[in-house]
């Protein structure tokens, strides 16, 4: 609904966490499709690239609980559907990834073997060819990790603080490349967990999960 109208809905989707955006809202994800550009919904999330995450992670773990064949179509199919809304190349990849392994495992010819991988392939050159790549995205990326690696040098032991990256950013963003629009958490997860919670923080988070996982069967 959100990418037919090219806006937020609002109304009760605000109590669910939908921000207020259109397409010309600054900064908002968009992508070109034949020389338009088109918003890329969000849902509650905060960004199209976390809605795919989500999304395809969701996927995989309803196709283990879900009951009968009518289920699982119905859930790879609007799944399907909301991954290709979004435009997440890397979950676009992650998925075609699954599907073709699963068909590959699945199939007992070995002409058929050799030719899903290829299929494979050939489709997702097809999917990049098709999609805007932008200097600029490349760039901030660079710039985001490099900030984030300086920021954890400054801070090693204890980084800058739970949801303190953001706040921080100016201090060691370029000082030629300053632009407000540009600052968000760094898109790289290993980068944000030690700058914001340091050395001691990555241990004990470390700990947890060991923890965690050696009581799981």
């Amino acid at each position: 609904a959100q990418f037919i109208s090219q806006s937020s809905l609002q109304g009760i989707f605000w109590y669910f966490g939908e921000r207020n955006f259109s397409i010309s809202t600054p900064g908002i994800a968009k992508t070109s499709i034949m020389g338009r550009l088109f918003l890329r919904p969000y849902g509650t999330f905060s960004h199209p690239n976390s809605l795919a995450g989500f999304t395809l992670a969701s996927m995989a773990v309803s196709f283990i609980y879900a009951k009968g064949k009518l289920m699982n179509f119905l859930i790879y199919l609007l799944g399907f559907i909301l991954l290709c809304l979004t435009f997440s190349r890397s979950s676009w990849l992650a998925l075609l990834i699954i599907s073709f392994f699963g068909l590959f495992m699945n199939l007992k010819r070995k002409i058929f073997k050799i030719l899903t991988p290829l299929l494979g392939v050939i489709v997702s050159a097809f999917i990049y060819s098709q999609t805007d790549f932008s200097q600029m995205s490349i760039l901030l990326r660079q710039w985001l990790n490099i900030s984030a690696i300086e920021m954890i040098k400054n801070n090693f032991l204890f980084g800058v603080g739970l949801n303190n990256f953001i706040p921080q950013l100016p201090t060691y963003w370029p000082r030629d490349k300053i632009n407000y629009l540009f600052f968000q958490p760094v898109h790289n997860i290993y980068l944000l967990l030690i700058s914001e919670i340091g050395f001691v923080g990555m241990l004990l988070l470390a700990f947890s999960f060991k923890e965690f996982f050696s009581k799981q069967k």
